[in-house]
């Protein structure tokens, strides 16, 4: 072989394993990425029949034992081959559970895209939170951490008939969402039409999330509900917008995962 492989991994020196894995678990990863300002890995893991899932990986992972995240013995937070034989005798205890899920039934996921979580300079609002999607539902979603560390997500409504693929994170740490025909940018409240109390900043009044298609003219809208009192909510409106506007951008684009 022609690369190395860390003496930290945790299956080094087991007979019969594979020294290069360094977590377990997972089914199907689509996009990862590590958060630029912390070194945490967030993945985007596509399920088998009911839910789609996002997985956390903390820098600080020793790595010793191995990461589980549960796959084949769950799919999300579910149950699902508690028989295979790498689930007998299993506990809860022993996997790492996703920070995020999506239905198939209540959600209309089938591909969860995995995305990052904002760093850039541009849209403080936007700081701290990770943005993700799916396929099928071709929504956008918003997460972050309330003061409890529970992850909750917002669900920010979608551009009519854009279905995302991918997500990407410039070099400057603004970010961007992949489509089949499109790629737009995720930007905060400089250039959005304010509606229902969005200018103030106050979540209570937040009724509707206005989208942008690639030609710049307002789509789908949304109604999320109000955020539970003491959960952290976006401190502005979100919204997607076709790249090269007026905004510039300068040096290279760095490609998602």
């Amino acid at each position: 072989r022609n690369y190395g492989i860390p003496a930290t991994n945790p299956l080094v020196g087991v007979a019969g394993a594979a020294e290069e894995i360094w977590s377990m678990g997972l089914r199907n990863p689509w996009r990862f990425s590590f958060d630029r300002l912390t070194g945490d890995i967030f993945i985007g893991d596509v399920g088998e029949g009911s839910f789609e899932e996002v997985s956390f990986q903390p820098a600080s992972a020793s790595g010793a034992p191995a990461l589980n995240y549960g796959w084949p013995c769950y799919e999300g937070d579910a149950t699902f081959l508690p028989s295979h034989p790498d689930c007998v005798g299993g506990s809860p205890g022993d996997y790492v559970f996703p920070i995020l899920t999506l239905s198939r039934s209540g959600d209309n996921a089938c591909s969860v895209i995995g995305g990052y979580r904002y760093r850039g300079a541009d849209f403080p609002s936007l700081r701290g939170w990770y943005f993700y999607s799916d396929w099928c539902a071709g929504r956008l979603w918003a997460a972050k951490p309330n003061a409890q560390g529970e992850w909750i997500s917002f669900d920010l409504g979608s551009v009519g008939g854009f279905s995302y693929t991918g997500f990407a994170e410039g070099d400057d740490g603004e970010l961007y969402l992949a489509g089949r025909y499109s790629v737009l940018q995720i930007t905060g409240p400089t250039d959005l039409l304010f509606e229902d109390g969005f200018e103030i900043g106050d979540a209570g009044f937040w009724t509707t999330i206005v989208l942008r298609d690639p030609i710049g003219r307002p789509r789908g809208r949304s109604a999320p509900a109000p955020p539970d009192p003491g959960r952290s909510s976006p401190e502005a409106p979100l919204h997607a917008r076709a790249s090269g506007g007026s905004r510039r951008r300068s040096g290279p684009r760095r490609r998602a995962c």
